[in-house]
C-alpha cells in the first residue's frame, strides 16, 4: 500500500492532488481539469480522513477540523462531481465511512473521529440519503463501507508524537492508554488493507468471487 502521493507517482501512477477541505469552487477547478487530462471519472473513493486524539474537554479546533476532513469532504465531493456523471449518465460513488461511529465508549480518547463517522453514516441518514437519491437516477452505484481495523499508519506512534508528549490536565493517564494503543495496535490491525482493496474492486466490477 501508498502512503502518499509521491509513492503512487513512483510506481507509476498518475496523480494530482486535491485539497477536500477547500472550497467547492476550487473543487470544481480541479475537478475540471482532472477530466481535461483523463477525461473522465469512473469511480469516485471518498476515503478521506483522520484521527487525532484527545480528550473530549481539549478537542477545541480538532472536532471542527475532523468534521471538515471526515465528513463534510465527503459531501462537497458530490455536487462537484455530479454534473460530469449526469452527462455521462454512469459511474460509481464509494463512500468510505468507518466502523469508528461504534467506538465512542470503547475509545474515549478519539472523541473527534467517532463524532465525524458517526455524522457521516447511517446514524444521521447523510450517506443512505445520498446512496437513495443518486440511486433514484438510475444510472449511478453507490457502495457505503464501514471499515474497521486495517494495517494503515493511523495508529503510527510518529503520526502522534505531539499528542503523546501534550499534558492533559485532568487526564493524567490519557498519555499512557494512547501509548499502549500506538504501541500495540501499530502494524497489529487484523485487517488486510490489500484484500481489502481487491474486495472493493471486486464490487465496483460486480464480482461477487474474489
Amino acid at each position: 500500500m501508498f502512503d502518499s502521493p509521491a509513492e503512487l507517482t513512483t510506481s507509476g501512477t498518475a496523480t494530482l492532488q486535491l485539497d477536500v477541505t477547500a472550497p467547492v469552487s476550487e473543487m470544481n477547478y480541479e475537478m475540471q481539469h482532472t477530466v481535461h487530462i483523463y477525461g473522465a471519472v469512473d469511480v469516485l473513493l471518498s476515503n478521506a480522513g483522520y484521527a487525532e486524539p484527545g480528550p473530549v474537554e481539549h478537542l477545541e479546533e480538532q472536532l471542527i477540523k475532523s468534521m471538515q476532513t471526515n465528513t463534510s469532504a465527503a459531501i462537497n465531493l458530490v455536487p462537484v462531481i455530479m454534473p460530469h456523471w449526469r452527462e455521462r449518465k454512469m459511474d460509481y460513488l464509494v463512500v468510505d465511512s468507518s466502523m469508528g461511529l461504534y467506538w465512542g465508549k470503547i475509545t474515549p480518547d478519539l472523541g473527534a473521529y467517532c463524532a465525524s463517522k458517526a455524522a457521516l453514516d447511517c446514524s444521521t441518514g447523510i450517506n443512505e440519503t445520498l446512496a437513495a437519491k443518486v440511486a433514484d437516477l438510475g444510472y449511478i452505484k453507490t457502495l457505503l463501507i464501514d471499515a474497521g481495523f486495517f494495517r494503515t499508519n493511523m495508529a503510527a506512534p510518529q503520526k502522534h508524537a505531539e499528542t503523546l508528549s501534550s499534558s492533559w490536565g485532568n487526564y493524567p493517564a490519557f498519555n499512557d492508554v494512547w501509548s499502549n494503543i500506538t504501541q500495540q495496535l501499530h502494524g497489529d490491525q487484523p485487517g488486510d488493507t490489500a484484500k481489502g482493496a481487491r474486495l472493493i474492486v471486486g464490487l465496483v466490477r460486480g464480482r461477487r468471487h474474489y
